[in-house]
């Protein structure tokens, strides 16, 4: 069983302020009006590289700094996590390989070329990616940045929450969008350590309902009738044997 301790938490906020930054929580005055109840917004698009995904790759580098630079990196990524790990690693001078699905736009291949990443394509959804990169790594004794499965990326995600409390002691509820389940986890763990009466909501795509199925499963489960959908940063499958 895993623990994020609120302390591994607090350490990484420390660590990762070179690179991520502790984004604004504003008031929602307008939705407020409408909801009757005050709401913020967490501004994580305005992160160095677009997305909150920057505080766990850079938790984890930053973390495991000189067995990155002795064996390089390697992740799989169709997007937000793969920008954040080649930008960690292109400020810092590490060899990153990346594997994603041939599927991948020619957009977002050419700006993870750009990044100075070696890409490898595969043939299969992100969840046979990320088998194929942890396998590449393991067998290549090089870092392995998981996008969600890993402990020292979700205390890395859960600064997130840590500034909220920070910005906002009075908090009652967080929404939060769920993908591979790192963002949530993250925050779950230092919120409720900090006040049990915080409620964590996930919102997961309705076609792409993979935590959702699982949970119901009561177990880990892939076999999910994916379809396609408009969120397609916290879209697919999980790894097995996740956290």
């Amino acid at each position: 069983m895993s623990k994020i301790s609120q302390t591994m938490i607090e350490e990484a906020s420390r660590r990762i302020r070179l690179y991520a930054i502790q984004t604004d929580l504003t008031f929602a005055p307008r939705l407020t009006t409408e909801a009757g109840s005050q709401l913020y917004f967490k501004w994580e698009n305005h992160q160095p590289t677009g997305s909150f995904k920057i505080r766990g790759a850079a938790n984890k580098i930053l973390a495991n700094l000189d067995d990155c630079r002795r064996r390089g990196v390697v992740t799989a990524s169709t997007g937000n996590h793969g920008a954040a790990t080649a930008y960690i690693c292109q400020q810092e001078g590490l060899a990153l390989t990346l594997y994603v699905p041939a599927t991948i736009t020619q957009l977002k291949r050419q700006k993870l070329e750009q990044s100075g990443a070696r890409l490898i394509l595969v043939d299969g959804p992100c969840e046979q990616a990320e088998a194929l990169a942890r396998q590449a790594a393991e067998t290549g004794h090089q870092v392995f940045v998981s996008p969600y499965n890993d402990e020292q990326v979700i205390a890395g995600q859960g600064t997130c929450g840590l500034e909220i409390l920070q910005d906002w002691p009075e908090v009652e509820e967080v929404i939060v969008p769920v993908g591979g389940g790192c963002l949530i986890a993250g925050l779950a763990c230092y919120l409720k350590g900090k006040n049990p009466g915080i409620r964590i909501t996930g919102i997961e795509p309705e076609n792409s309902a993979f935590i959702k199925h699982s949970l119901a499963l009561g177990y880990l489960s892939n076999d999910f009738p994916e379809k396609p959908t408009r969120a397609e940063a916290v879209a697919g499958g999980l790894e097995s044997g996740s956290i």
